[in-house]
């Protein structure tokens, strides 16, 4: 069975799936894939940000932190092909 999750609720240890069922959760576990293949969409390589070690989690976080605190408008978008 595949659903989309919609929102992520840490505090509640609750998800929101696209259809709006809500689901509890003892532990949330990231499943990334196998590999990042950055050469399927264009402009990839050189705007996107894999995450699949842990050294691209803290590269990411960092970056996220950036942008909750900077001025300009943030639009994200999260690709997954494995």
């Amino acid at each position: 069975m595949s659903r989309s999750v919609e929102q992520v609720y840490l505090d509640n240890r609750q998800l929101r799936l696209q259809t709006g069922q809500l689901l509890n959760y003892d532990q949330l576990v990231l499943a990334v894939g196998r590999e990042t293949s950055l050469d399927i969409v264009p402009g990839a390589a050189t705007y996107a940000l894999p995450f699949r070690t842990l050294a691209d989690a803290n590269r990411l976080k960092k970056k996220l932190r950036y942008l909750e605190t900077s001025e300009q408008s943030i639009s994200s978008v999260c690709l997954s092909t494995g």
